[in-house]
């Protein structure tokens, strides 16, 4: 088993305010890595780490801190990431930026213990079954994309963005019906409305979907109600 571990003892790791991390280094998150390439990177690395204590291949001290860290760093990478395709170079993210940033890691800190929790509670010598634990890993490994766009949704502010469909055999309702739509980054952010959201008739669940800074015209009309809320 193979999987990356960052340490925030790292020294080009520079902690803000206990949750945001702030590379001090550009290329040390690997912010010019594809995109599908750093999430199913990022994917591959919470199942490794959440089987380790399924199968009592790692203890639950040692599995909380190696997946806080990764999902820490990787989820700072990902708002890296959006933020780059609007320009931003992660030195120049605003303060409200940088708070955006600090309060998903937060939101994301404050799930680790309940799941690892249940994680052990259905380990393998307890005779739980690991594919329902996948399932809940692949909801983790799937807010990589949510952080992407929600950055873009930051940084971009008025550049016009593209809903586009992403590639998964079936869409649910909201997203075919978002496809295509352009609007102002600000204007998706103002009706809260993003790929990967809980208010899609999908839950954002194996949500693939992105958008796309484009030079299209703007889409007449308001924005579809959402009919996942």
């Amino acid at each position: 088993m193979q999987f990356t571990h960052y340490t925030l003892a790292d020294d080009h790791i520079t902690i803000l305010s206990e949750s945001v991390i702030i590379a001090e280094d550009d290329s040390y998150l690997d912010v010019d890595t594809p995109l599908t390439e750093s999430a199913s990177s990022y994917a591959r690395d919470l199942r490794g780490i959440t089987r380790a204590l399924w199968n009592g291949s790692m203890d639950f001290d040692q599995t909380f801190a190696m997946f806080q860290d990764n999902v820490r760093i990787g989820l700072t990478r990902a708002w890296y990431e959006g933020a780059k395709e609007c320009g931003i170079q992660p030195s120049e993210l605003s303060p409200e930026e940088l708070t955006a940033l600090r309060d998903v890691l937060y939101s994301e800190d404050t799930h680790i213990f309940g799941f690892l929790d249940y994680v052990e509670l259905n380990s393998k010598e307890s005779g739980g079954k690991f594919a329902p634990i996948l399932s809940r890993v692949d909801l983790w490994a799937n807010r990589y994309l949510d952080v992407v766009n929600r950055a873009k949704m930051m940084s971009c502010a008025d550049r016009k963005m593209a809903w586009r469909l992403g590639p998964t055999e079936e869409h649910c309702v909201d997203c075919n019906r978002l496809n295509g739509k352009v609007k102002r980054a600000s204007q998706w952010a103002r009706y809260n409305i993003r790929p990967q959201s809980p208010q899609l008739s999908c839950h954002g669940f194996n949500c693939l979907c992105y958008f796309e800074p484009t030079d299209e015209p703007m889409s007449k009309g308001p924005l579809p109600r959402l009919s996942g809320g």
